[in-house]
């Protein structure tokens, strides 16, 4: 959100003694809340031995620590892999974000694995819930 406040009405000299301009301050104001995530699968669509992975992906302020957690068909009956990582992303004129992911793979997909994975992303603010499917191709 961006916010334009007026703080005071300042006289300029030599213009006469009532003309007044506005003095502006301008402020940034970055809404807190749970996260935000995307997810997503590539490929969607696989065939029995196939690979696949599901990429939970947060975009948030660069002092917010985000956890993930997963729910996936199979889960503590197949072997997956999952990979989490973060990294500070400059995006110029002082702004900072948070780029923060958890990658679950699949490898050898049986059909035990085919449907609904859910990824939970967690920060200080709250949680949010997102799921999508991997379904035989």
């Amino acid at each position: 959100y961006f916010h334009c406040h007026l703080t005071e009405w300042i006289k300029v000299r030599g213009l006469g003694s009532r003309t007044f301009f506005p003095h502006l301050r301008f402020s940034w104001t970055v809404p807190s809340g749970a996260p935000f995530v995307s997810l997503g699968a590539s490929p969607e669509t696989v065939r029995g031995g196939g690979n696949v992975n599901v990429t939970c992906t947060v975009l948030g302020e660069p002092e917010e620590d985000v956890s993930f957690s997963w729910s996936y068909p199979g889960q503590d009956k197949r072997p997956v892999h999952i990979q989490t990582l973060w990294r500070l992303v400059n995006r110029g004129m002082g702004h900072t974000t948070r780029f923060s992911q958890s990658i679950l793979s699949v490898k050898d997909v049986r059909t035990i694995d085919f449907g609904s994975y859910i990824c939970k992303a967690k920060n200080v603010n709250g949680e949010t819930i997102v799921t999508t499917k991997i379904t035989s191709s």
